[in-house]
Protein backbone atom coordinates (compact mmCIF):
# COMPACT_ATOMS: atom_id res chain seq x y z
CA UNK A 1 0.00 0.00 0.00
CA UNK A 2 2.69 2.48 0.69
CA UNK A 3 4.25 1.53 -2.37
CA UNK A 4 1.10 2.82 -4.39
CA UNK A 5 1.47 5.96 -2.63
CA UNK A 6 4.47 6.61 -3.57
CA UNK A 7 4.41 6.14 -6.73
CA UNK A 8 1.40 7.87 -7.27
CA UNK A 9 3.03 10.99 -5.42
CA UNK A 10 5.97 10.35 -8.23
CA UNK A 11 3.76 10.38 -10.72
CA UNK A 12 1.76 13.36 -9.38
CA UNK A 13 5.18 15.66 -9.12
CA UNK A 14 6.19 14.42 -12.79
CA UNK A 15 3.31 15.68 -14.06
CA UNK A 16 2.75 18.72 -12.46
CA UNK A 17 6.52 19.43 -13.62
CA UNK A 18 5.42 18.47 -17.12
CA UNK A 19 2.51 21.04 -16.78
CA UNK A 20 4.22 24.01 -15.48
CA UNK A 21 6.99 23.22 -18.61
CA UNK A 22 4.13 22.98 -21.43
CA UNK A 23 2.48 26.28 -20.19
CA UNK A 24 5.47 28.01 -19.82
CA UNK A 25 6.56 27.00 -23.33
CA UNK A 26 3.22 28.08 -24.71
CA UNK A 27 2.76 31.25 -23.22
CA UNK A 28 6.10 32.42 -24.97
CA UNK A 29 7.93 35.54 -23.89
CA UNK A 30 6.68 38.42 -21.73
CA UNK A 31 5.40 41.02 -23.46
CA UNK A 32 7.38 44.33 -23.28
CA UNK A 33 6.03 46.88 -21.57
CA UNK A 34 4.40 49.38 -22.98
CA UNK A 35 1.39 49.50 -25.66
CA UNK A 36 1.99 47.30 -28.74
CA UNK A 37 1.40 47.76 -32.26
CA UNK A 38 2.84 48.14 -35.46
CA UNK A 39 6.30 49.46 -36.39
CA UNK A 40 6.09 52.70 -38.01
CA UNK A 41 9.88 54.06 -38.30
CA UNK A 42 12.87 52.79 -37.19
CA UNK A 43 16.01 55.85 -36.67
CA UNK A 44 19.27 55.54 -35.51
CA UNK A 45 21.09 58.33 -33.86
CA UNK A 46 23.55 59.06 -30.99
CA UNK A 47 21.43 58.02 -28.24
CA UNK A 48 20.72 55.11 -29.47
CA UNK A 49 17.95 52.84 -31.89
CA UNK A 50 14.56 54.16 -32.07
CA UNK A 51 11.30 52.81 -33.51
CA UNK A 52 8.17 54.20 -33.70
CA UNK A 53 5.03 52.25 -33.11
CA UNK A 54 1.01 52.99 -33.64
CA UNK A 55 -0.92 51.35 -30.90
CA UNK A 56 -4.56 50.31 -32.18
CA UNK A 57 -6.52 53.61 -30.56
CA UNK A 58 -3.46 55.54 -33.13
CA UNK A 59 -1.45 56.85 -30.80
CA UNK A 60 2.16 57.02 -31.55
CA UNK A 61 4.85 55.83 -29.52
CA UNK A 62 8.63 55.87 -29.44
CA UNK A 63 11.12 53.39 -27.59
CA UNK A 64 14.50 52.72 -27.73
CA UNK A 65 15.83 49.14 -28.08
CA UNK A 66 19.26 47.83 -28.37
CA UNK A 67 20.79 46.48 -31.30
CA UNK A 68 20.11 42.85 -31.45
CA UNK A 69 16.65 43.40 -30.96
CA UNK A 70 16.15 46.41 -33.59
CA UNK A 71 17.48 44.28 -36.52
CA UNK A 72 13.85 42.64 -36.86
CA UNK A 73 11.82 45.55 -36.12
CA UNK A 74 11.35 46.86 -39.62
CA UNK A 75 8.46 48.64 -41.13
CA UNK A 76 4.80 47.15 -40.90
CA UNK A 77 6.20 44.16 -38.21
CA UNK A 78 4.36 44.49 -35.25
CA UNK A 79 6.28 45.51 -31.71
CA UNK A 80 6.80 43.78 -29.43
CA UNK A 81 6.60 40.77 -31.12
CA UNK A 82 9.75 41.84 -33.53
CA UNK A 83 11.76 42.03 -30.93
CA UNK A 84 14.63 39.39 -30.27
CA UNK A 85 16.83 38.60 -27.42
Amino acid sequence: MFDQLRVRAITALIALAAATVLLSTCRGPAPAAGPTGIVVTRTTDATGNRITVRSDDGQRHTYTVDAAAFGHCTTGTTYPACLTY
